[in-house]
This record gives structure tokens, sequence and C-alpha cells, in this order.
């Protein structure tokens, strides 16, 4: 059953006027991966909503849409502690989130999110 990420690709595909061949090779990958990734068997490579702006020029809408889209069918998430190994705190709160995560109530969820924003918002201000 497709998905909506593979609905939005194959629109684009479609706009394009292109065959799943033609835009497979555009974007590096085999047609049958192409087609598994429409129909929704395969899970969307992290790099190719990048590679799809990048080689139609989408609009900032259209990579916000497909972002959704790929998060919505996301099921893994990985998260690289290395660079914080010396804490163990960080790699515990992680786990802590992770693990619990599908326990939480919505505004819960809401909460941790408008926290992590705030941070992310202060560290590209250059605050931390």
């Amino acid at each position: 059953m497709a998905t909506q990420y593979g609905k939005e690709l194959r629109k684009i595909r479609v706009d394009e006027s292109l065959v799943l061949g033609d835009m497979a090779k555009q974007l590096g990958v085999s047609p049958a991966y192409l087609s598994s990734i429409e129909n929704g068997k395969r899970e969307i490579p992290k790099d190719l909503t990048s590679r799809l702006v990048t080689v139609y020029g989408l609009s900032n809408e259209q990579k916000t849409i497909l972002e959704k889209a790929a998060i919505a069918v996301q099921k893994t998430v990985s998260i690289n502690l290395s660079p914080v190994i010396e804490y163990p705190e960080y790699a515990e709160t992680a786990l802590l989130v992770a693990r619990d995560f599908s326990k939480m109530r919505p505004e819960q969820v809401n909460k941790i999110k408008e926290l992590l924003q705030s941070f992310e918002k202060e560290v590209s201000c250059g605050r931390t």
C-alpha cells in the first residue's frame, strides 16, 4: 500500500513527466528500489528528500510535505551517542525518552518538543 511519501514521490515524477526508470537514474537508485519506496514496501533513505529537492528544485512547501510524510512512516530512529559518551546522563535521558515515548500523553510529548525547540533556537543564536 502506497504511503503518503510514496504518493508525493509519484506526484513529483508525474509532474516532471518522468517514467520510473528516468527518475531512478536521476536520483541514483534502481527503478525497483524507487518503485518499492513509492509503494511503501521499502524504508525511505535519509537523504532522498534532499536529493529530490536538489534534483527537481522543489519549493520549501514541497520539502516540508515530504519531510512530514517521511516522519509519518519512519519505523526506527538512530541516535548517535558517541559525542556525549563521557556524560552518562545524556545517554540515560535519550533512552528514557525512547523507552517511554509510546506511553506518553500528547501534552507530555508537546512539552518535550517545546523544550527541545527552545533549546534549538538558543543553539542557533549562539546562546549556549
